[in-house]
């Protein structure tokens, strides 16, 4: 999920919008968050493990926030 991609006219409304698909039965919690955590967990940290040291989401993957 790219929230900050240049094409979104208003990235505080990204989220909702793709929990729409939860709501119409396209993807159950697990699946969402897996789109909009795990997989960028995995996709930032998969080369450099410390990618997200000294930022707000510092924590590692296996203490990350669970749903």
């Amino acid at each position: 999920m790219d929230i900050n991609h240049w094409d979104v006219p208003d990235p505080t409304k990204v989220v909702a919008e793709a929990w729409e698909q939860v709501e119409h039965g396209l993807l159950d919690e697990a699946d969402f968050r897996a789109f909009t955590f795990e997989n960028v967990v995995k996709l930032h940290t998969a080369m450099n493990l410390d990618f997200f040291a000294g930022t707000t989401v510092d924590a590692p993957p296996d203490r990350s926030p669970q749903a």
